[in-house]
């Protein structure tokens, strides 16, 4: 069984100045143990902290975080121009230029890094954002790479879902939905094929999230995948929601909405 140490835990943005704390008992692999120091960061390190609901903020623009944040394009109604505009004031409110937001997050002004939080908070209630922030852990990987708790989650989830494994590019489009292929239902022999087919994908998608969850494994290049597959993935979502609205193919029903998804949406995504 794995142990942890709870004084390891830094809480609430509280900093460590002692460095790491000495686990009892040197034969026991400590899961949050400290393996490695740097001067400004701990190898190995949780801490909890409060997170803006910008997807994959670390690993995206400030600006593609929040187009494709389902937090932000919901509140702020981004699929719209009125919305685009409001993002634009949004930007503004918060002190950042529009150059600014549109380089990766890591490489943005530090100046700008450091209070940009605290003025989201300050002017969130103005854009009807009154729960931007939420609850979450972090854990820092190595010198340059930190991944929160969803980040986690959209990596993994992107490694289960996707429909290839990057090992081949033969059945990168595999459709669940279109198992027949191109002429309809299709013989016996073609929708079991296409059916075992899928199946060995969820099979072998199980085993790299698996694989990309092992702390004790180098498999951080896994997780860098998951993350890039999750922002694709993400895009063509918010890509085919924008066209349903656009062409106002969202029907309304009573109290529910419902919209048809054609194979040309698919297509372009």
């Amino acid at each position: 069984m794995q142990h942890f140490v709870p004084e390891q835990l830094n809480y609430a943005g509280e900093t460590n100045s002692q460095g790491p704390a000495s686990a009892e008992g040197e034969g026991e692999f400590d899961l949050f143990q400290l393996e490695l120091t740097t001067q400004s960061r701990e190898i190995g390190h949780i801490k909890m902290e409060t997170e803006l609901k910008f997807m994959l903020l670390r690993h995206w623009t400030l600006y593609e975080s929040i187009q494709n944040s389902p937090y932000m394009v919901s509140k702020l109604n981004l699929a719209k121009e009125p919305g685009q505009m409001d993002l634009l004031r949004f930007l503004t409110h918060i002190s950042v230029p529009l150059e600014e937001a549109k380089q990766q997050f890591v490489f943005m002004n530090p100046l700008i890094k450091r209070k940009f939080k605290e003025k989201i908070i300050q002017v969130a209630a103005d854009f009807g954002l009154n729960d931007i922030m939420m609850t979450s852990f972090s854990r820092q990987f190595d010198p340059k790479t930190q991944l929160s708790a969803s980040d986690m989650a959209y990596a993994i989830s992107a490694l289960l879902e996707t429909p290839t494994n990057g090992a081949d590019g033969d059945s990168e489009n595999v459709n669940p939905n279109n198992i027949g292929g191109p002429g309809g239902a299709g013989d016996s022999s073609k929708e079991t094929s296409s059916l075992e087919a899928i199946k060995n994908r969820l099979h072998d998608n199980f085993w790299v999230a698996y694989d990309a969850l092992d702390l004790g494994q180098n498999n951080l290049h896994l997780l860098r995948r998951g993350i890039a597959l999750a922002k694709d993935m993400q895009q063509a979502i918010v890509r085919v929601g924008n066209s349903l609205i656009d062409k106002k193919e969202i029907k309304l029903v009573q109290q529910f909405r419902y919209c048809i998804l054609e194979n040309s949406y698919l297509k372009d995504t």
